[in-house]
């Protein structure tokens, strides 16, 4: 059986789903999905420059269909966890 594939909110490549990044939004505010699996919509981003992309584009609203706020401890949250898969 073929993998699940998602699209990164930011770049658009489709990619597998294992190689992506998953965002969950939780009252308003967008955190990195570390568990792969919480409840809800969830967003996918490839790394912190398509996190940026997303965000100049506004593209978080869109993916999540709420209004949502990304603080700045995402971005933090987006490397270190970039750093663990390498």
């Amino acid at each position: 059986m073929a993998p699940p594939i998602r699209t990164c909110i930011g770049c658009g490549d489709r990619r597998e789903k294992q190689a992506l990044i998953r965002l969950t939004a939780r009252g308003g505010l967008v955190a990195v999905d570390t568990k792969g699996g919480s409840p809800g919509r969830g967003a996918y981003v490839c790394g912190s420059a398509c996190l940026v992309k997303a965000l100049s584009q506004q593209k978080l609203g869109r993916a999540f269909k709420a209004r949502v706020t990304a603080g700045e401890a995402l971005m933090a949250q987006i490397r270190s966890f970039e750093a663990a898969k390498n």
